[in-house]
């Protein structure tokens, strides 16, 4: 099967489309199927960039790049694969009853994600 990169923002969108389609009924395997990715790859994905909106993935990679130099563009995405992991897992967000994205998902998703 041919690799294909897709931009954080890319990624944020797919997995919005994807919660989409799981709350309007549809099961996993159509939702993997329709997006292209293998489940582990969907997992892997969600657990990165669950927690994050397109945009403030945007305004996050604008602020790296004004805040350090990258010699690499791999170096910029693992900059924002560790934001998103900490972003994820630590902060709290008061909007979704002051829970980390992480924990608010896993209520909303219940013990089989």
């Amino acid at each position: 099967m041919k690799r294909t990169r897709h931009t954080p923002e890319q990624v944020i969108n797919k997995l919005r489309e994807a919660d989409a389609m799981l709350s309007s009924g549809r099961s996993v395997a159509q939702v993997l199927q329709h997006l292209g990715v293998s489940e582990q790859t969907f997992l892997r994905l969600r657990n990165q960039y669950g927690g994050m909106k397109s945009e403030e993935a945007k305004r996050l990679k604008n602020q790296l790049l004004w805040l350090h130099r990258f010699r690499t563009f791999e170096e910029l995405n693992q900059a924002l694969r560790d934001f998103a992991r900490r972003f994820n897992n630590h902060w709290i967000i008061g909007r979704i009853g002051y829970r980390t994205p992480a924990a608010h998902r896993s209520i909303l998703l219940g013990p089989a994600a």
